[in-house]
């Protein structure tokens, strides 16, 4: 895909708003610093960690994500990174509506409990259920996530990249399933959609503070994992709170602007390496620690939830690595500033 395929498509995903009459607003960093020093104001709670210095310094990628999710007065969200664009049908040439496959996902039930073979029972054009599938299941449960696939360049970490420098996806799989419960996934923030209300909280992507990179960010979004932390906290909460995740369409494209570009993709993912190989590590035990995560019936929002969480990574992690004591703080900055702006809508 050339750059003029790319401008014209970046084009379409802006029309894609006016198409389904979505309001937009453009909020600048001042904007942002006045409305988060208003709520630092109005917070009874001091933390050593502000939220300015989470999501302000700087006010680019995933903290203006971030704080647009903290916001936003929608139902839904749907997010995008910068460096991906509407992908085609490779049938048809046509162009995706992203954004509406991913409220179709939202709006639609997920049957977490017991896994269909014949893909999402409850999309529009779908078969449905297949013999075996029990009745007193199928009615299925709010979903509160839609998590969209890419084609062209994969989202690789950086040892991957190394090994497959040249690799691309290309293969279009016209599908959706529902992430069963108990099963973890690695959720990529470049194309992905929610219900903030039910699920908003676990959505922050930027554990950094004050300019730096957390304990999981890399020099960019695609050498952090910030984004897995949240979709490992997110699928933890859905499945406590009995709501389900879908992964499969809508479909965006990776072009090859992206961090690992067919131009000295070894050479950027060994740069990145140095970055990236911490987290990667630790993943190795993160991953369990998320695992055998049990909420307590106490938690009964995605706000308490997340909250509860935030204590586990201070207890039990913090041995693992002393940076999650400041990973735990980031959380909990994050939840009780989640909870002064939705008690007050």
């Amino acid at each position: 895909m050339d750059e003029e395929e790319q401008d014209e498509q970046q084009k379409v995903l802006q029309n894609l708003l006016l198409l389904h009459e979505l309001n937009s607003e453009v909020v600048t960093k001042r904007d942002a610093e006045k409305f988060l020093e208003a709520l630092a104001t109005k917070s009874s709670k001091r933390h050593s960690i502000t939220l300015s210095s989470l999501l302000l310094n700087p006010f680019v990628g995933s903290a203006c994500r971030s704080f647009g999710f903290l916001v936003s007065k929608a139902r839904y969200v749907v997010s995008f990174l910068e460096d991906v664009v509407p992908a085609k049908d490779l049938g048809s040439g046509e162009l995706l509506d992203a954004v509406e496959q991913h409220l179709a996902n939202l709006r639609s039930k997920a049957t977490p409990y017991y896994f269909n073979t014949l893909y999402d029972p409850h999309r529009a054009d779908s078969v449905g259920f297949v013999r075996g599938y029990p009745f007193s299941l199928r009615l299925g449960v709010t979903t509160v996530m839609s998590h969209g696939l890419s084609l062209g360049l994969p989202d690789y970490d950086a040892p991957t990249a190394i090994v497959k420098p040249h690799e691309r996806t290309q293969r279009y799989v016209d599908a959706v399933v529902t992430i069963p419960k108990g099963s973890l996934f690695p959720l990529s923030g470049s194309n992905v959609a929610f219900d903030r209300r039910l699920i908003g909280p676990c959505m922050l992507l930027r554990l950094g503070i004050g300019g730096q990179d957390s304990l999981f960010s890399g020099s960019s979004s695609s050498t952090s994992v910030d984004d897995v932390w949240a979709g490992l906290c997110a699928k933890v909460v859905a499945d406590h709170l009995g709501f389900g995740v879908k992964t499969g369409v809508p479909y965006v494209w990776r072009g090859p602007d992206s961090s690992f570009s067919s131009n000295g993709a070894v050479a950027g993912a060994l740069a990145s390496l140095k970055t990236e190989f911490k987290p990667l590590l630790l993943l190795e035990d993160v991953v369990p620690f998320f695992q055998t995560l049990r909420l307590s019936k106490n938690a009964t929002n995605a706000e308490d939830c997340y909250a509860e969480i935030a204590r586990m990574v201070k207890g039990k992690l913090r041995g693992l690595d002393p940076s999650f004591e400041r990973v735990a703080a980031v959380m909990e900055t994050w939840a009780d500033a989640w909870k002064a702006i939705n008690s007050a809508v």
